[in-house]
């Protein structure tokens, strides 16, 4: 746990580690296509990572609200994500079903110079293979709080929290 406080008390703009959330544990992480429909600049074959932790649990943890509920339009039905600052809520999640022991991963990295960051955000990009120095497991219930949760539909009000 004394490394757990280390990461999620790290100065981001001074940054020793860099982390990296997914849903799926791995032994090491390969660059991949990134789609993002509302910044095309956020569209890479490569790594993100970013200097503080909590940013990206939603990531880790996005298969705990990936469930959709039929007959709610697309744009009342979403998740997503604000890498620019370091301010609450890190996420949001509108009218998902949320698994609250679903559980993820965050790999941290010693960052180096081969991890880029980006001019505009905290965000860095990583353009080849990377072996994690830690694994850590998270669960959505341990880190609800960073989510702003938005349940207004009356068919998925009665399903969560």
């Amino acid at each position: 746990m004394v490394k757990l406080e280390e990461y999620l008390n790290q100065d981001i703009d001074q940054p020793k580690y860099l982390f990296h959330g997914s849903p799926y544990l791995l032994d090491k992480l390969s660059p991949r296509k990134s789609h993002d429909d509302e910044n095309k600049s956020n569209e890479d074959l490569a790594i993100f990572l970013f200097p503080m932790f909590r940013k990206v649990t939603p990531y880790a943890l996005r298969n705990a609200f990936s469930q959709k509920v039929d007959g709610i339009a697309k744009e009342d039905s979403y998740f997503s994500t604000t890498l620019k600052g370091k301010t609450y809520p890190f996420a949001t999640i509108k009218n998902r079903i949320i698994n609250q022991d679903e559980k993820g991963y965050v790999y941290v990295f010693l960052r180096d110079e081969t991890m880029i960051k980006d001019n505009d955000s905290y965000q860095y990009r990583c353009y080849h293979e990377l072996v994690p120095i830690d694994i850590i497991e998270v669960r959505f219930k341990d880190f609800v709080d960073d989510f702003e949760i938005i349940q207004d539909n009356e068919k998925i009000k009665h399903s969560n929290l």
